[in-house]
């Protein structure tokens, strides 16, 4: 004869695997949220750097955008090492009479391929702007 408390949960047979998958569902979702996040925070980390060096070179000593080797392309594709490589980065080094600006865009390395939701920005896109250096 089965007592009360066992009366009282035999409707709650089998609950805690089901609770358990819902859990752990929730708990991958929160990881890959985080994963995206910390990829896209990294690649704005290395694309901003990579702008302010190519900026930093085009700006000192009359350099320009053009004409000196290595260019600031190539300073920033240098510094932001394989992902470069991808045919999406575009980086762009504008002259103006005082200015060099330098913009870097690629896709985002923290959000799916495929069109599936995500947390982050499909791009990341640093610009710099950079004062030139008069000499004395």
């Amino acid at each position: 004869m089965a007592t009360g408390r066992q009366e009282r949960h035999r409707h709650e047979s089998g609950a805690s695997p089901v609770s358990a998958m819902f859990s752990l569902a929730m708990f991958l979702a929160f990881v890959l949220v985080a994963a995206q996040v910390s990829l896209h925070l990294f690649a704005s980390s290395v694309v901003g750097a990579a702008a302010f060096d190519a900026s930093r070179y085009a700006a000192a000593e009359g350099r320009g955008c053009a004409g000196s080797s290595p260019t600031p392309e190539d300073v920033a594709r240098r510094r932001l090492g394989p992902i470069s490589g991808r045919s999406a980065v575009k980086i762009v080094c504008e002259e103006r009479p005082s200015t060099v600006r330098v913009s870097v865009v690629m896709p985002s390395p923290g959000r799916p391929r495929h069109g599936s939701v995500s947390a982050v920005p499909k791009l990341v896109e640093r610009t710099v702007v950079m004062q030139r250096e008069v000499g004395p």
